[in-house]
């Protein structure tokens, strides 16, 4: 995992976590089925972290993350550098991947283009882009636990959100997920190591002049 100097801010406005743990494993998927995936019927297929309502979405992969653990990075979860200082926190957590299709062959053809890509990256080059796409990830330093995969089982089921006489395929999969993340400062901030901190009060009139004069509000002499 990176060393706390080389943790990614993330995009703002992007969310710090979830968003940005779901951004990350869409990215990936993308790249591994893309227009040059090998089956056509699959290839730049939906993958969303929306459940797909319409029928040109699919087939499909709902992509949803459930943290389960945050908590501060070590007994002091601050860092500091020449020009920044910020906090980092450790989370784990579970992907749940939700594949939706309206044929059983579909169905089954993303569940082994996935489980190869998962299981296999790190060995496959035409898997790796699945690993390398997260291991690059500009949105969260995340790790997967990638020796467990875990397997919801198929389902099929009357009726899809346009058609209540339609047939609908699902499979999952979940798998653990680790992390950090770090909070966002404004860059070119210089900090300095303070010798002494002195605290004290002055009451400028309006002239601009410290005024030392109190008035009376009936309750003794106050300073």
């Amino acid at each position: 995992m990176s060393s706390p100097i080389d943790l990614v801010t993330g995009e703002a406005g992007q969310g710090l976590l979830v968003t940005p743990v779901k951004k990350s494993l869409i990215r990936a998927l993308r790249a591994t089925f893309t227009s040059m995936y090998p089956n056509t019927k699959i290839a730049n297929m939906n993958i969303d972290m929306e459940y797909p309502y319409l029928e040109e979405k699919y087939p499909g992969i709902w992509v949803r993350f459930s943290p389960s653990t945050i908590k501060a990075s070590g007994l002091d979860p601050t860092r500091q550098t020449d020009d920044e200082i910020f906090g980092v926190w450790y989370f784990e957590g579970t992907v749940s991947l939700t594949i939706l299709a309206l044929s059983s062959k579909e169905r089954d053809l993303i569940s082994d283009g996935f489980i190869e890509a998962y299981a296999f990256g790190s060995l496959m080059p035409s898997a790796s882009v699945f690993a390398s796409t997260l291991q690059s990830s500009n949105l969260v330093n995340m790790s997967l636990q990638s020796d467990v995969l875990t397997a919801g089982g198929q389902t099929e089921s009357v009726g899809v959100p346009w058609d209540d006489d339609k047939l609908a395929y699902q499979d999952s999969y979940s798998f653990e997920v680790v992390g950090q993340v770090r909070s966002r400062v404004q860059s070119g901030v210089v900090f300095t190591n303070l010798s002494e901190v002195q605290i004290g009060s002055t009451l400028t009139n309006v002239t601009g002049a410290p005024d030392n004069s109190f008035p009376d509000d009936g309750n003794g002499t106050w300073y």
